[in-house]
């Protein structure tokens, strides 16, 4: 008996399929759907069963975990769109591996969230917010259903390689006997697909799960290791129709394109929207004196500030301590104000740190930017950078 595993589909909060019915039925040995109802269990292990159709929550998703231990199709029903079928969910002979599809899909998501934003990934992963947390379950349930979802590969390839006669490594891992590898830049493309590795020199076999062509329509599977494409889940890009070893196979990674507009600035958390706003208050070469209004100017948008800080571009030699304060309308937002050490070029190594008064800085409003005190004259280049993000 398999071991059994996730179901993966219909496990995440989608609105499209709140109150439908998931039917499971079992896939015969070619993937195709047979009449007979699959038995469905509530854990890994154990005894208990669960209903078959399951009737979909209030969220569009399984009310609990859903695991089987053989092939299945499931088929969606009774809801607004057209009744239909997933791909073919086979059990695992090893590790449940769809948790890590899944945090794979979740990360894609976080990249492609980053490039539309112009925010950091790292920031991103540092605090997600609700709304993007519902934006990947969707896209994780969008790119789940109807992929065929097959055990995992040792290694991929980063060029051609001899079918007849296989290297020892690929993409850095020492290849084992039985090892399942995923050819997917071969010269000829027909070549492309899962083979098992059968010794180095020895020639490569397809894999029993992709040695038909109905088997590589939409099949996907995710690379344990290697220097280029560990981690990384791959799709086959074919369409039913075609011959294996004639027809050209191409593999491509996951992607998950989100609707336009799905992605806005009021659904990333606050540190995915950290920016900052650097003003130059004098030019580089002429040294600085004090004053008021050195600078002005009047904010692009609404803005909270985190965070404040100063820099210049030649430190002054010595003398009173260089200070700065910035105003809003004429107030200075600072309780403590902007202050460069002797010798230094920053205010984030000074003695005593900037305290903000006023954190709030309306759309629109007029900033100036003072020179209270300076020293032996030698200062120049001052910039203020404003960090914090919209509101």
């Amino acid at each position: 008996m398999a071991q059994r595993t996730l179901v993966p589909d219909f496990g995440l909060a989608n609105p499209i399929y709140i109150g439908g019915t998931v039917t499971a039925y079992v896939a015969d040995e070619d993937g195709a759907k047979t009449a007979t109802l699959a038995t469905l269990y509530a854990a890994t292990t154990g005894t208990t069963e669960l209903e078959n159709p399951q009737t979909l929550d209030s969220e569009g998703k399984f009310a609990q975990a859903v695991y089987i231990d053989q092939a299945v199709i499931l088929t969606a029903s009774g809801l607004s769109i057209p009744d239909h079928d997933t791909g073919v969910i086979r059990p695992k002979s090893g590790d449940d591996e769809l948790y890590a599809l899944v945090a794979r899909v979740q990360a894609i998501l976080a990249e492609i969230t980053a490039q539309a934003e112009g925010t950091s990934v790292d920031a991103i992963n540092a605090a997600t917010s609700a709304a993007q947390a519902l934006a990947a379950q969707a896209a994780a349930e969008a790119a789940v259903a109807g992929l065929k979802w097959r055990p995992s590969v040792r290694a991929a390839s980063v060029a051609n390689v001899s079918v007849s006669s296989a290297p020892s490594s690929l993409d850095g891992i020492t290849l084992s006997a039985s090892d399942r590898v995923l050819l997917k830049d071969q010269t000829a493309p027909a070549e492309n697909g899962v083979y098992v590795f059968n010794g180095a020199a020895a020639a490569l076999t397809r894999a029993t799960d992709a040695d038909t062509w109905a088997e590589l329509v939409s099949q996907a599977v995710t690379v344990e290791e290697g220097s280029s494409w560990a981690d990384y889940t791959f799709v086959c890009q074919v369409n039913q129709g075609g011959t294996l070893n004639t027809t050209a196979i191409t593999w491509a990674t996951l992607k998950i394109v989100l609707p336009d507009g799905s992605v806005t600035p009021a659904k990333l958390s606050t540190a995915a929207r950290k920016q900052a706003i650097v003003i130059a208050a004098s030019d580089e070469a002429t040294a600085l004196s004090t004053g008021t209004a050195k600078t002005t100017f009047r904010m692009p948008y609404a803005f909270t500030i985190t965070e404040i800080r100063a820099s210049l571009s030649t430190a002054q030699a010595s003398g009173s301590i260089f200070t700065v304060d910035v105003n809003e309308a004429g107030s200075t937002i600072l309780s403590t104000k902007l202050t460069i050490d002797n010798t230094e070029k920053t205010s984030t190594t000074a003695a005593t740190p900037p305290v903000l008064s006023d954190t709030s800085l309306a759309d629109d409003a007029e900033i100036t930017i003072d020179i209270d005190q300076i020293g032996n004259g030698s200062a120049k280049g001052l910039k203020v950078i404003l960090i914090g993000y919209p509101t």
